[in-house]
């Protein structure tokens, strides 16, 4: 889900550091045309960021996950382990899952197996995912606030 103005915040976040739209990609590991797409769109930041570039952008501005994405943290915060552990709760069998993964639009199996993958997620599917789930997207993002400046 885009958030109006984030295209400009970032542009203007990345130049209060010094950096250069270069350094700023390789150092959250993306292409400069990539991550030149983050600051004219929008929408890339929570649909071609994964939630590991958009931790690691945070840091590189010194602003949290939370500021970044511009939502206030929900507390208590939620740690990706603890969102994966609660999706195989709700889904304990294959059927429940597939039911889950239809509802949401996104496949969750994988990450099931292999919690690690989360990382791999965009911020859209994370609300997406947290939403059909029932747990507040913001708790997984506020976990990774005190990693970073306020």
């Amino acid at each position: 889900m885009p958030i109006d103005g984030t295209s400009d915040r970032l542009r203007r976040a990345r130049q209060r550091t010094g950096l250069t739209a270069a350094e700023v990609a390789t150092r959250i590991r993306t292409s400069e045309a990539h991550y030149r797409d983050v600051e004219t769109d929008d929408e890339e930041l929570t649909r071609a960021l994964s939630v590991r570039q958009v931790v690691a952008l945070a840091g590189v501005l010194g602003i949290s996950p939370s500021a970044l994405l511009e939502e206030p943290p929900v507390l208590p915060p939620l740690a990706p382990a603890g969102l994966v552990e609660a999706l195989r709760l709700q889904n304990p069998t294959p059927e429940e899952i597939a039911a889950f993964e239809e509802q949401a639009g996104w496949d969750i199996r994988e990450t099931l197996d292999r919690p690690e993958l989360f990382w791999g997620w965009n911020i859209d599917e994370l609300q997406e995912v947290c939403a059909t789930a029932g747990i507040e997207w913001r708790r997984v993002i506020a976990a990774f606030d005190d990693r970073v400046g306020a």
